[in-house]
C-alpha cells in the first residue's frame, strides 16, 4: 500500500510539474510570437516606406521636363538641361556642350514648330508635345 501511495504521489507531482512546465513554454511561445509578430509588422511598414520613396523617385523620373509659360528664351536652356536626362544616350554629350546649345536655342527661335514636333517625338508623350505647342 505505501508503495502505491508513494508511486500515486510521483505520478501526481510528474503530472503537475509537466504541466507547469508546458504551461511555461506556451507562454514563452506567445511572448515570442508576439515578438516575431511585432518585428514583422515593423520590417512590413519599413518596406512599405521604402516602395513609396522608390515610387516616388520613379515618378519623378518618368514626369519629363516641364515647359513653363511665357518667353521661349527665358526658359529654353533650363529646357534643354531637363531634356538632356530623357535624350537617347548618344544626343546627351552634344546637348550638355555650350556652343551647341546656342546653336540649338537659334535654330529653334528660326523654327518654333519644328522644335515643338521633334521634342514631342523625343519625349514620345502626346500632353508634353501639346504643352510645348501651346507655349511657343
Amino acid at each position: 500500500m505505501l508503495e502505491l501511495a508513494i508511486i500515486a504521489a510521483i505520478c501526481v507531482g510528474g503530472a503537475l510539474g509537466i504541466t507547469k512546465i508546458l504551461r511555461k513554454s506556451s507562454d514563452y511561445e506567445l511572448k515570442l510570437m508576439k515578438k516575431q509578430f511585432k518585428a514583422l509588422e515593423t520590417y512590413t511598414l519599413e518596406l512599405e516606406e521604402d516602395n513609396k520613396s522608390l515610387q516616388n523617385t520613379m515618378n519623378r523620373k518618368e514626369r519629363g521636363p516641364v515647359v513653363p509659360d511665357g518667353d521661349i528664351l527665358s526658359f529654353l536652356p533650363n529646357v534643354l538641361g531637363d531634356f538632356t536626362n530623357y535624350a537617347p544616350k548618344w544626343l546627351r554629350p552634344f546637348l550638355s556642350n555650350k556652343e551647341i546649345q546656342g546653336a540649338i536655342i537659334t535654330k529653334i527661335q528660326e523654327n518654333p514648330e519644328r522644335f515643338a514636333e521633334l521634342f514631342g517625338k523625343l519625349i514620345k508623350k502626346k500632353d508634353e508635345k501639346q504643352t510645348v505647342a501651346e507655349s511657343l
